[in-house]
């Protein structure tokens, strides 16, 4: 089964409840792929969803638990961790150190930074839209 980290830039899209991001969305609940987060990634998708127009604390508070249990916890890195020093913004750092952490295939994203990177550590880098493309139809 594929594992994937999604951004935060991914859930904040999934919360419209339309478009590529939702279907990703979707096909996490479907069990198409294993979705893989740390609790500094679930920390950040809460507080910026308590920010779009129309988001209560309360909501983001769901979203925070509904991605938690449908997802894998990365733990977080002991102290003797390599720390992941890569991206321009180092708040990306996360994304890219969960999925090395985690064993994760994809990484998938918006952000042209990541994107740029298109590998590390034999994490591919995608767009959602190229993430999807490669699940394919449900069998």
């Amino acid at each position: 089964m594929l594992r994937a980290v999604l951004d935060t830039n991914i859930w904040v899209a999934a919360a419209g409840w339309h478009g590529i991001a939702h279907h990703l969305y979707q096909q996490l609940l479907g069990g198409r792929f294993v979705h893989l987060t740390s609790t500094e990634i679930l920390t950040e998708i809460s507080k910026t969803l308590r920010h779009l127009p129309g988001f209560t604390e309360a909501l983001a508070y769901n979203w925070y638990c509904d991605i938690g249990s449908h997802s894998q916890l990365v733990p977080a890195r002991s102290p003797l961790s390599e720390r992941v020093r890569i991206c321009r913004d180092p708040e990306d750092d996360k994304f890219l150190e969960c999925a090395f952490w985690g064993q994760a295939d994809y990484l998938i994203s918006r952000d042209l930074d990541l994107l740029r990177i298109a590998e590390f550590r034999e994490v591919h880098i995608l767009s959602p839209e190229r993430f999807v493309a490669l699940l394919g139809s449900p069998s």
